[in-house]
Formats: structure tokens, C-alpha cells, sequence
């Protein structure tokens, strides 16, 4: 910790112009996930000089399992909930064998969800609850990895699955934006290379026959059915288009039921 707070001592300084050189230590701490009594609340280094003098170079420590789940929203440490259930490690024989306490834990698992769900509404980072909530499920997940009953219960409770249909509802609008993006782009590109192609050839076409003398009224009413005809082939084509991007939609909604069952 000493040789990281010194980095970042050593870099604000550099930056200042005083005279002299002045450095300041940062505030920081060492998060302890898990401690037991003989974890300490500091750790110290003592720092000898070179002129004889030394001092004790004191680093706080956080132990996440002391916060309840209330002092980590009172205190804004969102950063600490993912590691929250890990105070449970040493109870999960105890917890499948009581249905008090399986059912405190899923109420508070419960309670957690719609905190932090209420506090992320209310900062605008709803993207951040998703994040927050796949951590703590991924540690959970971890935790009461030897009972999957417990541990189907736990990401329940925590939102696991709703988590799930928000990444597979995000999904599936993402690959139909991506199917309408390229299907209105063909029938686009389509369209007007067609129109091109066919105005550029029934030019040169009528060029051609005014040059032998075909009169040019009879030319343009032929032409003109040419190009109705044209037309509604086109528009025959764009129709089996779309009816194959909508077979299509069908088999993608049809493949999503089936997941859900």
C-alpha cells in the first residue's frame, strides 16, 4: 500500500509548481472481504530514514462483512454489496437445515434488490443496477455453490431472472434492429439500383430506335409499359422479401418461447 500511495503522491506532486516540492499521501484503505478477530483494524509499516528518524506508516482496513446492508446504502458503498452474502460462507449447512433461516436470507436478499433498485432509480443508473446485480449473483452464485436449491432461491430473490430477460429482451431488439437495418437497406438498395438500371437502359434503348427512324411517340408508350412492368415485378419481389423477414421474426419469437419453458 505504501509503494501505491506513494505513485500517486509522487504524480499530484509533479504536477504542482510549489517550492518546495510538497507530497500528499492519499486517504486510502485496504477492503478485507473476509476477517476474523485477529484481523486488524490498520495495518502499519514502520518507515526508517536515513538521517535515524522513522514513523509508522498506518493504513486503514475496511472489513466488508462488518457493514450491514443498511450502512452500505446509508454510506452510498455499492461497491460492498457484491461481497455481502459472502458473511453467510460458514452458515450454509445451518441455513439449508433451517427454514428460519433460509427465509430471513431470501428476505433480505429481497430487501437488497428493491434498496438498490430505489436508490438506482433514483440516480438515473439503472444500467449500473443490471451490472451490480450480476455481480452479486456471480459471488452468490459462488457461495452457495454446494446447494443449487439455495442457490436458485438466493438469485430469485436477488433478481436474477429478471436480469435474464432484460439481457435476452435487449438481445432480441438488438438482432431485430439489425435484421430491419439490413432488410430496409437491401429493399432500398434494391429499388434504386433497379430504377437506375432500368431508366439507364430504356434511355440508351429509345436513343437507339429514334436513330432508325421509329417514331418516338410509339417508342414512349412502349416504354412506358416496359416500365409498369418492371415495376410490378419489383413489387412482387419486395412482397416474398417481407414475407421472409417476417417467417423469419416468427422462428426467433417461436426459439425465445421455447427458452422461457
Amino acid at each position: 500500500m505504501i509503494e501505491y500511495d506513494f505513485h500517486i503522491a509522487l504524480e499530484e506532486a509533479l504536477e504542482g509548481d510549489k517550492k518546495p516540492c510538497e507530497i500528499n499521501f492519499p486517504a486510502s484503505c485496504v477492503v478485507m472481504l473476509r476477517h476474523n478477530s485477529k484481523t486488524p483494524d490498520t495495518i502499519d509499516i514502520k518507515v526508517n530514514l536515513p538521517d535515524g528518524e522513522s514513523f509508522i506508516y498506518k493504513t486503514k482496513v475496511v472489513k466488508a462483512q462488518s457493514y450491514s446492508f443498511g450502512d452500505i446504502f446509508k454510506r452510498r458503498l455499492f461497491l460492498l454489496l457484491p461481497y455481502y452474502l459472502m458473511r453467510y460462507e460458514g452458515m450454509i449447512g445451518r441455513i439449508v437445515e433451517d427454514e428460519n433461516l433460509r427465509s430471513q436470507l431470501i428476505a433480505e436478499c429481497t430487501s437488497i434488490r428493491n434498496e438498490l433498485i430505489s436508490a438506482m432509480a433514483r440516480a438515473g443508473s439503472m444500467m449500473l443496477y443490471e451490472e451490480l446485480t450480476a455481480l452479486i449473483i456471480r459471488v452468490s452464485n459462488y457461495v452457495f455453490r454446494q446447494n443449487e436449491k439455495l442457490q436458485d432461491e438466493v438469485n430469485k430473490a436477488m433478481g436474477g431472472e429478471v436480469l435474464e430477460l432484460l439481457h435476452e429482451r435487449a438481445e432480441r431488439l438488438e438482432r431485430e434492429a439489425l435484421d430491419r437495418g439490413l432488410e430496409q437497406g437491401l429493399e432500398q438498395g434494391l429499388e434504386q439500383g433497379l430504377e437506375e438500371g432500368l431508366e439507364g437502359g430504356l434511355s440508351g434503348l429509345a436513343a437507339r430506335l429514334k436513330e432508325r427512324g421509329i417514331d418516338a411517340a410509339a417508342i414512349d408508350e412502349e416504354m412506358a409499359k416496359v416500365r409498369a412492368e418492371c415495376r410490378m415485378e419489383a413489387e412482387r419481389k419486395k412482397a416474398e422479401r417481407r414475407k421472409e423477414a417476417e417467417r423469419r421474426k416468427a422462428e426467433r419469437e417461436k426459439e425465445a418461447e421455447s427458452k422461457k419453458d
